[in-house]
């Protein structure tokens, strides 16, 4: 089974995704994002969800840790704040069962 890529945030951020081809859900209000992020969560075709750390601020507490430590679909967080890379290792980590990054 092929799993799908899913860009959720604000337009501004789903432009970039849509321009490469990349399904995005443009979702600005607390309760619009709550929405996507949860019908993302039980779509069984969804495999990787691609947002903002501004985006995922967003989010009440629950729903975030759903979000964060939700293996299948894996959540990237892109940053500008260099915690991005160690967020994105813990994810491969998880996913895999390996760290990668492991000297």
């Amino acid at each position: 089974m092929m799993y799908k890529l899913i860009a959720i945030g604000d337009q501004k951020f789903a432009l970039g995704f849509q321009l490469v081809g990349i399904q995005s859900i443009i979702a600005e209000s607390a309760e619009e994002l709550r929405q996507a992020f949860n019908s993302m969560l039980i779509d069984k075709q969804i495999g990787i969800i691609i947002t903002s750390q501004e985006t995922l601020d967003k989010l009440d507490y629950h729903l975030k840790y759903k979000v964060e430590t939700s293996i299948r679909p894996i959540t990237v967080v892109l940053s500008t704040v260099s915690t991005g890379q160690e967020i994105l290792r813990k994810k491969v980590q998880k996913a895999i069962g390996v760290d990668v990054w492991n000297k």
